[in-house]
C-alpha cells in the first residue's frame, strides 16, 4: 500500500480533449477515444472494479490504515 502504485491506466486528462465515449451494451465497460490517445477500454462494472484493484493491490485496507486515511468513514472489509 505504501510504494504509490499505479493500479491502472488513468483517463484522459483534461488537456487532452475526449472525442468519443461509448458503453458496451452491457454496461461493463467504457470506451474512449481521446485527441492525443488511442482507443482505451475501461472496465467500469463496479464488483469487477473492487476485484481487481484488490487483486493489485494485494488486499484491502487494514484496520490502522482505514483510520490514518478513511479516519471519517466506520472500517469495511472490502477485499
Amino acid at each position: 500500500m505504501d510504494s504509490a502504485q499505479r493500479l491502472g491506466s488513468p483517463l484522459p486528462s483534461s488537456e487532452d480533449a475526449v472525442l468519443a465515449l461509448s458503453f458496451s451494451p452491457d454496461g461493463r465497460t467504457l470506451q474512449v477515444a481521446g485527441e492525443h490517445v488511442p482507443l482505451r477500454t475501461y472496465a467500469v462494472d463496479p464488483d469487477r472494479i473492487v476485484a481487481i484493484v484488490c487483486r493489485r493491490a494485494g488486499g484491502g485496507l487494514t484496520h490502522d490504515q482505514w483510520e490514518t486515511y478513511l479516519p471519517e468513514l466506520p472500517y469495511q472489509h472490502v477485499c
